[in-house]
């Protein structure tokens, strides 16, 4: 890990993502246009992608490989900015505050650091593997935070997308009969889900169906610095290796890495 300010980045990650909040904002009133793969796409998430473009470098001279970067090419071997600018594109259309900006410093096909920002709430948080993961409001305290152990007497509970929970149902239904508590579902939008978890107020989030690398990777570093992880179905954690392109294996993101997750949703 390549060394450096972690305070002073930090800093610059809460001016940057309020920037680009504010640019999502001023672009509430949009049309909607949809891309080749049928996922919406507004003004407001082209603002926010302007804005990270053009600020991340200068925080940490490295390229900025972005969702709404034309070719999507990286270098998985070389450190780099990878970004989702505005995650929850649906939420915010339907005008949830489910929305954030996604920001992961890439370096060996891992996120290093991630920093997430909700703007309707001005709620950030922060982490990876090296510093452990924070949360603040602005203006607020900045908190540690840490994911929980899970207990036998209490029911699970499952994060789940509010677009996409069909998909998981078997799953959390298998997980049901396996855990003596029961299963809590809560959906949600967007990485929000990885961020409860990182902040002890979840145990799983599991996803079937296709995500894009930008979808997770700031998601996964501070929900590791917090003591979590983001896990394939092989049990191997989520990797971001060039040849695999910008499409992840399917996932479930845990709190609690003692449990036997693979065995309690019947893939193993």
């Amino acid at each position: 890990m390549r060394q450096f300010d972690f305070e002073s980045i930090i800093a610059g990650l809460w001016r940057i993502s309020q920037q680009a909040g504010e640019a999502i904002a001023d672009c509430v009133h949009t049309q909607v246009k949809f891309k080749p793969d049928d996922s919406p796409v507004t003004a407001a998430d082209m603002a926010s992608h302007a804005v990270l473009v053009r600020n991340l470098p200068q925080l940490i001279d490295a390229p900025v490989l972005s969702e709404e970067t034309d070719g999507h090419r990286f270098d998985a071997a070389t450190p780099f900015w990878l970004v989702d600018p505005l995650d929850g594109t649906k939420e915010f259309i339907a005008g949830s505050d489910e929305f954030v900006v996604c920001i992961a410093l890439m370096e060996k096909s891992a996120p290093a650091l991630g920093f997430i920002y909700q703007p309707r709430t001005q709620t950030a948080y922060w982490g990876g593997q090296q510093w452990g993961s924070f949360k603040q409001v602005a203006g607020g305290t900045v908190e540690s935070i840490k994911t929980r152990r899970a207990n036998f007497d209490e029911p699970l509970i499952a994060c789940v997308s509010r677009q996409n929970a069909k998909a998981e149902a078997a799953w959390i239904e298998q997980l049901s009969r396996h855990w003596p508590s029961g299963v809590l579902q809560r959906p949600m939008g967007s990485a929000l889900k990885a961020c409860l978890l990182a902040d002890g107020g979840g145990d799983i989030y599991p996803r079937r169906g296709r995500t894009c690398i930008w979808d997770t990777a700031a998601a996964q570093a501070i929900l590791q610095g917090a003591g979590g992880d983001f896990f394939t179905l092989n049990g191997q954690t989520l990797s971001y290796k060039q040849h695999a392109g910008v499409y992840n294996a399917e996932f479930i993101a845990v709190a609690d890495k003692t449990l036997p997750w693979l065995e309690l949703l019947g893939i193993n």
